[in-house]
């Protein structure tokens, strides 16, 4: 993970100043000029990194299949506070998909542990 994350700070980076050579970016100027920008950046910056320290933790402590599920559970929940937060309207096929993500996370939590519960008793009996 700090490998991956490395090479996508090198990444940026190197777009950013290639950017900045190119087209005289002014971002990091704007940024620390507007105190509210300053803050609101922050924020998201911290968010992110909460967000990736979490992901890890999950890795760490449960198997990928329950990691997939939690992230895509995550996702969902997003674009459900987004919608409310910014007042933003779902269509009715918006709200089935969302729906169907959803109910399909909670089908495959439940029959993923009952096949793993299956399978430990099978093993058991051997």
């Amino acid at each position: 993970m700090f490998f991956g994350n490395s090479v996508m700070l090198i990444c940026n980076l190197t777009l950013y100043i290639s950017k900045v050579a190119l087209q005289g970016d002014d971002s990091i100027e704007r940024i620390l000029a507007d105190s509210s920008l300053l803050q609101d950046t922050m924020i998201l910056s911290f968010s992110g990194a909460s967000g990736q320290l979490m992901i890890y933790l999950a890795l760490s402590l449960f198997d990928g299949y329950y990691v997939a599920i939690i992230t895509t559970t995550r996702k969902i929940f997003s674009v459900l506070f987004s919608v409310m937060w910014f007042g933003h309207q779902f269509s009715t096929l918006q709200w089935v998909g969302a729906s169907l993500v959803m109910i399909s996370a909670v089908l495959e939590l439940i029959l993923g542990k009952a096949k793993k519960e299956e399978q430990t008793e099978g093993k058991k009996s051997e």
